[in-house]
């Protein structure tokens, strides 16, 4: 039974870790998959849960503390499952993005429920034995290499998290994306590589990454500016680097408003943070807007602001 109990507790311990490190590697992935539970009031927690996810799987490879660990590990299982399954349900979530970066570890819904439920019968099957597993001396030399490796990692993760969650939507390029480009034509700014402007129409063009969460948070709003005609045309900007993320994307949002695809670099000369939006009239760029889009009422005061 003893080396049952050391592959159960090596097998679920690195399923924690590969959760754990492949969010933080991508925290902003997990951050807008999360998004499309509609619990922004629990968002606060996704660099946590990376962090307890790491720290569970490496005292469970190590068999420190084991019933306690498994017991936390279980928790900790069965509150991300009863998430998803609301997700899944309610929400119309097939992509609980488990796994973060490491995506081709990701599977159906139908699969993660059974590999979640295999799991927890593991976890549960360590917590009834693990007291067949004895315990170290807290000042064991093998003891202390474990706890100074998993501060070590612990470390590394909670960097990265912060890191990838920060600097995600954050490009460094020559200094070209510093202009706000208010009061120049559009043929003087680096828009014109990517849209035609007419003098005697409006334009609300919107740029942004379609890995963004708040980008994605001003998506409905957007839409609202196209029924209520803030502006004669609205134009989304954005580069591919995942068909399979664009496609998501589509089928969310459902997105009525053109969009027009360049290169990241073209990009990266007009902004250097995701999104950003500017306001276009008789060719030129009257307004600009950093960040998540306001609704229709209070830009429609911002514009009427510009011209009294």
């Amino acid at each position: 039974m003893k080396n049952v109990i050391c592959i159960c507790t090596l097998f679920t311990g690195l399923f924690f870790c590969l959760s754990g490190i492949g969010k933080a590697i991508d925290i902003t992935e997990f951050e807008k998959i999360f998004s499309q539970y509609g619990l922004p009031d629990i968002a606060f927690t996704i660099p946590i849960l990376t962090w307890v996810e790491v720290a569970l799987g490496l005292f469970l490879i190590f068999r420190i503390r084991l019933r306690e660990t498994a017991f936390t590990a279980l928790m900790v299982l069965a509150s991300i499952t009863l998430v998803f399954m609301y997700g899944y349900l309610f929400r119309e979530v097939e992509d609980c993005g488990c796994f973060g970066a490491f995506s081709v570890l990701n599977s159906s819904s139908i699969a993660t429920l059974i590999r979640n439920v295999v799991l927890a019968i593991l976890l549960i099957i360590i917590f009834k034995n693990s007291h067949q597993i004895p315990s170290e001396p807290s000042l064991s030399s093998t003891r202390l290499i474990k706890a100074a490796f998993i501060l070590t990692v612990m470390s590394c993760v909670i960097y990265l998290s912060g890191y990838t969650a920060h600097y995600k939507f954050k490009f460094h390029h020559p200094k070209e994306y510093t202009e706000n480009y208010v009061g120049k034509p559009v043929c003087q700014t680096p828009l014109k590589e990517l849209i035609t402007t007419s003098k005697d129409s409006t334009y609300f063009v919107f740029v942004f990454s379609y890995g963004c969460p708040h980008c994605y948070n001003s998506i409905e709003n957007l839409k609202e500016y196209e029924t209520s005609q803030i502006a004669n045309k609205v134009i989304g900007l954005s580069f591919i680097t995942d068909t399979a993320q664009v496609a998501r994307f589509s089928r969310i949002f459902h997105p009525s408003f053109q969009i027009q695809h360049g290169t990241a670099q073209q990009l990266m000369k007009i902004t250097d943070t995701f999104p950003v939006s500017y306001y276009i009239s008789s060719d030129t760029v009257r307004m600009r807007v950093r960040g998540e889009l306001p609704c229709a009422y209070v830009l429609q005061k911002q514009k009427k602001a510009l011209h009294p």
